[in-house]
């Protein structure tokens, strides 16, 4: 699966949202943030190499190719992450096939 990461996300109202340095928040850094966040319980869907070379590349570039095993992996480190509420979360999964 080919996954865009420029996409900006955006609020229920459309509006952009801005990362804390002041740039638009892409789904490559949602999704590289959620993937380098530490888990409290300590469980994480892929091995954390596999998630930090996914996460590189996520933050960088424009667009990556996911194989089935990886999206599996990464929509559940959506699923269970506790930085993200509803909003960037639920684009996240749609963004990810989730339905």
């Amino acid at each position: 699966m080919k996954l865009l990461l420029e996409e900006k996300l955006t609020d229920l109202s459309g509006e952009v949202l801005v990362g804390q340095d002041g740039k638009p928040f892409t789904v490559g850094k949602a999704l590289a943030n959620v993937l380098i966040t530490v888990r409290q319980d300590g469980t994480y869907s892929m091995d954390k190499f596999k998630l930090y070379i996914l996460a590189q590349k996520m933050y960088k570039e424009k667009e990556i190719e996911i194989d089935e095993a990886d999206l599996k992996g990464v929509i559940t480190m959506v699923e269970t992450d506790k930085i993200f509420g509803p909003v960037v979360a639920g684009k996240l999964l749609e963004l990810l096939g989730k339905k």
